[in-house]
């Protein structure tokens, strides 16, 4: 299953910040070595704040709600202007109702690595209901 698309643009109050994973280890003499840690060096961050209609805002809640923080969904942080899309995880949101037709949004997403369901090759994937026996990589068989 492709993960849902999250349709909410990056206005000019919107801001990006970024986490760089690395390992520092401190040698004698003052000599450091610094070294990422990972494949995916840098994670983004975006705190997004927008004045919407109570309707997108709603729709919007909704679509976060149901992701519920940990199902990773689409989104272009880059204004709708790049096609290339990342998965990101939302687990904070807040709406402010500002007038009958008006609703302040902020949103804090934080990009997201890992496989999603659409990545899954069928012929991999464990049920462990099946009864099926697999081989490990090391040549070990396992029933469950």
């Amino acid at each position: 299953m492709t993960p849902p698309t999250l349709t909410l643009v990056a206005n000019y109050e919107s801001s990006k910040s970024a986490i760089a994973s690395i390992a520092r280890v401190s040698f004698d003499g003052g000599v450091e070595e610094v070294a990422q840690t990972e494949i995916n060096v840098v994670q983004d961050e975006w705190a997004i704040r927008a004045l919407l209609s109570v309707e997108e805002a709603e729709l919007i809640n909704s679509f976060l709600e149901e992701q519920a923080g940990s199902t990773p969904f689409y989104w272009n942080p880059h204004h709708g202007y790049q096609s290339t899309q990342k998965l990101f995880t939302c687990e904070s949101w807040s709406l402010e109702y500002v007038s009958e037709r008006g609703c302040n949004i902020e949103v804090t997403l934080k990009e997201w690595f890992g496989f999603s369901d659409e990545d899954a090759d069928p012929a991999q994937t464990l049920n462990v209901e099946s009864g099926d026996a697999f081989n490990l990589d090391d040549g070990v068989r396992l029933v469950v």
